[in-house]
């Protein structure tokens, strides 16, 4: 019997994921400052050298009893009855036996890497009532700045709180300073997210992240099933883009980029599949919740001038627009120099205010050290942002 390449490659990936996922653990575990980071750490790094070891011991198994020969040295040693190495072979022949020993491998990842951290979190968050801000106690500042944009919407409110301007008139006047968690860095959709932390909610079912998780468990998971490959690719494909820990860490703490990635992928996988309304209702929804998404929308129009018909684009763009534009309108309508300030300029760091932002990461590094020259790099990028699309 030869290999089944589809599940000879699955497992070969899917160890390699949770590899990296062990790596990365113990990276967080050594050099991350916050302590919800090593706390998630230590939970989690048994879990993913268990998967990792597990889905080894599967592979060499399946490589071992797929050589087409009779292992007659395992039988003659004595190490391993002959009914029972019969037994082994069996399941290590059986494909259907492999793939959902991967699922139950992956379920049991999901919650001891995700559920069960970000369970402890809301629960401990819930004990210890702590101000906006407070980094690395059982929530990252994003989630409850958020969910102060959720109260305020609830209450017929915009998400934006308006700052005083310096000198002049114009939108485009220099800001006041205010204390850097009172800005909604985001676009008006991703105050949907903090509606339900309200009193009419139990307490823990009210955390943001739970449903940060739920968008991105939907997204991603739609996205994995509309992909034209077989189940073993698509299983690695879920692995990498939900239980790696760019997805676990990240929703056990904070969130708020996942469904804006997930949703994004998602109008990505259908527009391949044909689906041009799908996929721009799907990239809509994503660019309501934070620019990011807008990148994608550069990359996809792109994408679908060249393979569909102006028909098509216009379907396309106008299912965008269906979903953005109310959404968008709802949170400037009345404080367009609010969603300037918020929006636009404090996350390019002209609000006055420094973003708590302030990991060891290239765009920091950058602008700590070439402060004056801002401006240069944002124009910068811009110009790299679309050649690359254009390449793309």
């Amino acid at each position: 019997m030869k290999f089944a390449p589809g599940t000879k490659r699955g497992l070969l990936v899917n160890a390699c994921i949770y590899g990296v996922a062990v790596v990365f653990t113990v990276l967080v575990l050594e050099l991350s400052n916050f302590y919800d980071y090593k706390r998630w750490a230590l939970q989690s790094i048994s879990v993913y050298s268990s998967a990792l070891l597990l889905t080894l011991v599967i592979f060499v198994g399946y490589r071992y009893f797929n050589r087409g020969d009779h292992p007659k040295d395992v039988i003659k040693s004595g190490v391993i009855s002959t009914g029972r190495l019969m037994f082994f072979k069996g399941l290590m022949k059986n494909e259907s036996f492999i793939f959902y020993f991967q699922v139950g491998i992956a379920l049991i990842v999901f919650m001891g890497t995700l559920v069960i951290p970000l369970t402890y979190n809301v629960v401990k968050l819930d004990q210890h009532t702590l101000p906006i801000g407070q980094n690395g106690k059982y929530v990252q500042p994003e989630v409850q700045v958020i969910e102060v944009a959720g109260k305020k919407l609830d209450h017929g409110k915009g998400p934006y709180a308006t700052p005083p301007k310096k000198s002049g008139t114009s939108l485009l006047a220099p800001p006041k300073a205010l204390p850097v968690n009172d800005y909604f860095a985001y676009l008006p959709g991703m105050s949907f997210f903090g509606v339900v932390n309200t009193d009419e909610v139990p307490k823990f079912l009210s955390d943001s992240r739970w449903y940060f998780t739920l968008f991105g468990l939907v997204g991603f998971g739609i996205a994995v099933l509309l992909l034209r490959k077989d189940r073993n690719f698509k299983l690695s494909c879920f692995v990498a883009l939900v239980l790696l820990p760019t997805a676990t860490l990240t929703l056990a703490t904070g969130g708020d980029d996942i469904p804006v990635i997930a949703f994004m992928i998602l109008s990505a996988v259908l527009l391949n599949r044909n689906k041009v309304v799908l996929s721009g209702l799907s990239l809509g929804f994503a660019m309501s919740l934070k620019f990011t998404a807008w990148i994608m929308f550069a990359v996809l129009i792109y994408t679908a001038i060249r393979k569909y018909s102006k028909r098509d684009i216009v379907k396309f763009f106008s299912a965008i627009l269906v979903i953005l534009t109310p959404i968008l309108l709802s949170g400037i309508y009345n404080n367009l120099y609010g969603f300037i300030t918020n929006a636009i300029r404090f996350p390019l760091g002209l609000a006055g205010t420094s973003s708590p932002a302030d990991s060891a990461l290239p765009g920091h590094l950058i602008t700590s050290h070439f402060s004056h020259y801002k401006g240069l790099i944002l124009l910068f990028l811009v110009l790299i942002f679309f050649i690359s699309s254009f390449a793309f």
